[in-house]
């Protein structure tokens, strides 16, 4: 069974950011994840401080100013183990969608992401992002190439309960190629 539960700064887990920091932080370096995002640490350590402060920073401006900054921050769990860590935010130009900016993903209780491909997780990140948020789907920013850019793009099923386009290819100013790819829900 999959849960979704809202994180604040009073509810933020460092033990589970860690577990979940962790498991992403090969793929991370792989390039799934641009550093520059966070200053451009260096070790290992760095890169998670630096994580960490900004999952942390966003989510003391959303306390502070919770009527302007929508600021989101989801952990989900199978089975009471957390999985994943969502954070990003409802853009006031497109309240349409959440826009997940960052995502630390982890092996399910048995070892496993198979969860990543299974339509009851699909669907309970549907059934929150709807009931939680109004929005009609959501975008993620990556790196435009490599293994998330195409899990993003090819979940097998996921066309059963939405449709994926590519927004927008852009450079940042550090010269690092995003695509931001959006999921409207059917």
């Amino acid at each position: 069974m999959y849960t979704m539960e809202e994180i604040t700064i009073e509810t933020f887990g460092n033990s589970e950011f860690d577990h979940l920091f962790s498991c992403s932080l090969p793929y991370m370096n792989e390039g799934t994840f641009s550093w520059d995002f966070v200053g451009n640490p260096t070790t290992d350590d760095e890169k998670r401080e630096a994580l960490r402060a900004r999952f942390q920073k966003d989510l003391e401006m959303a306390n502070e100013h919770p009527e302007t900054c929508r600021m989101k921050c989801v952990l989900c769990k199978k089975d009471g183990v957390a999985i994943q860590l969502f954070l990003g935010a409802i853009n006031s130009r497109d309240d349409d969608y959440v826009t997940w900016a960052v995502a630390l993903y982890s092996p399910d209780g048995n070892g496993s992401k198979s969860w990543l491909y299974d339509l009851d997780y699909i669907q309970a990140c549907k059934d929150h992002f709807v009931n939680t948020y109004g929005v009609k789907g959501y975008k993620i920013s990556c790196m435009n190439t490599g293994s998330l850019k195409e899990y993003h793009l090819n979940k097998p099923n996921a066309d059963d309960l939405y449709n994926v386009a590519i927004d927008k290819v852009y450079t940042t100013a550090s010269g690092v190629e995003l695509v931001t790819i959006f999921y409207t829900y059917k």
